[in-house]
């Protein structure tokens, strides 16, 4: 079993949430369109280059005849363009583009503002939920102390068998509590794990037994808080 720290848990939800993952993509889309708008105000430039080989027969006036011929030519161009102008599209649409590249970057900042919310909740849920199976399993074993004391009384004729009866009640009692608690931690995992991006959200296994491989997910780590003190 590995302890896993809150500050561990953040970072894995930012890296693994699909929405930070989503909000990520957009935001260098949003940084490619303004490096697209930026680039409308430079030159374009075209360099050409063509090859050609030219293969026959010409007539020679010193031999008084035909000889074969090999003539290479090589040809390079180039060209630019600059718009100049154009009613002012380029410059809107620059203007556009960083007032969206301004929105994508405050939006990132509350997904991950809200990332890092929703798993520190989740890991608080945890780790309470653990703390609930602690204190539910000490009531439990109290209780069967004190179910074994009432036991000898009554064996004694100390006490009627009633109390020793209601004392029974006391204890399934207190094993159904801790039963829950154990129950709860496991579901309180489950949504932290989700939350990180861990596990899948999949509803279809919402209510079907937990595989085997989330079983051990769920047993593989250790949740605690740092001492106060």
């Amino acid at each position: 079993v590995k302890p896993l720290t809150m500050q561990q848990a953040i970072d894995i939800a930012l890296e693994n949430n699909a929405e930070m993952i989503q909000s990520g993509n957009q935001l260098a889309l949003a940084q490619l369109r303004v490096k697209q708008r930026k680039s409308n105000f430079l030159p374009s430039g075209q360099v050409n280059l063509s090859v050609a080989k030219h293969v026959g027969k010409e007539w020679n006036v010193i031999s008084d005849g035909f000889e074969s011929s090999n003539v290479n030519t090589v040809a390079l161009s180039y060209g630019s363009t600059l718009n100049l102008f154009n009613g002012f599209y380029d410059t809107a649409s620059l203007k556009q583009s960083i007032l969206d590249l301004k929105g994508t970057e405050n939006n990132v900042s509350r997904v991950r503002q809200q990332v890092i919310f929703d798993t520190i909740q989740r890991y608080l849920r945890v780790v309470t939920a653990e703390n609930a199976v602690d204190v539910e399993l000490g009531h439990l074993k109290a209780q069967q102390l004190q179910l074994e004391r009432i036991r000898e009384f009554c064996q004694a004729g100390k006490r009627p068998n009633t109390d020793l009866e209601l004392q029974r009640a006391e204890v399934a009692g207190a094993e159904y509590r801790l039963v829950n608690a154990r129950r709860n931690v496991i579901i309180e995992k489950l949504l932290f794990f989700q939350t990180i991006g861990i596990l899948s959200t999949d509803k279809k296994q919402s209510s079907a037994p937990l595989p085997k491989n989330r079983q051990a997910v769920l047993a593989k780590y250790r949740f605690s808080l740092p001492s106060l003190k």
